[in-house]
């Protein structure tokens, strides 16, 4: 805190008179999103956001979340919440979330901002089933992924055997075992 002092002069017979007013200071509150926080649900539909709120003590109540995004949190009002996302935000790539804190007075709000990049799921084509002979080595050329997937490996379930010629190739021959 300060003490501010207010003095006129003297005034002819008047002595000089002053008034003093203390003035409070208060760090504001800050709000924090956390990134390395943020969790995206295997279904990729839901964001799990939370947030650190310090100086809470100094007049601010609550925090309340907002987006650009077009889903819906489960509790704007609550430090960490869920956010479910929609098609919409899955189309456009990104979802801004604003965390703000409420009932600050005297001083501001604390805002923080954070972009989260939704990928499409990865989507996985082992290719056609076939019926081969005993020993013949298997083309695997009709396999697929979508752009999203950026490595693939090919296995063989456990109790069998089998060689790939290159495991880590989409389109690649299998020679099958004795198992």
């Amino acid at each position: 805190s300060v003490t501010l002092t207010l003095t006129t002069p003297a005034q002819g017979a008047c002595p000089a008179t002053s008034a003093e007013v203390i003035i409070a200071l208060q760090e504001g509150p800050s709000a924090v999103i956390d990134p390395m926080n943020i969790s995206i649900g295997g279904d990729q539909s839901i964001v799990s956001l939370n947030s650190t709120i310090s100086n809470l003590s100094n007049a601010t109540s609550g925090v309340v979340w907002a987006t650009t995004g077009s889903g819906t949190f489960v509790d704007s009002l609550n430090a960490s919440s869920d956010y479910t996302v929609t098609g919409d935000d899955i189309n456009n790539g990104t979802v801004e979330f604003y965390l703000a804190t409420t009932e600050n007075m005297p001083c501001s709000p604390a805002l923080d901002t954070v972009i989260v990049t939704i990928a499409p799921a990865p989507i996985v084509y082992a290719g056609i089933t076939q019926e081969l002979c005993n020993g013949a080595i298997v083309s695997l050329n009709t396999a697929s992924v979508n752009a999203t997937v950026s490595t693939v490996l090919w296995t063989v379930p456990v109790g069998q055997d089998g060689t790939f010629d290159d495991p880590t190739a989409l389109i690649t021959n299998y020679t099958p075992g004795a198992n």
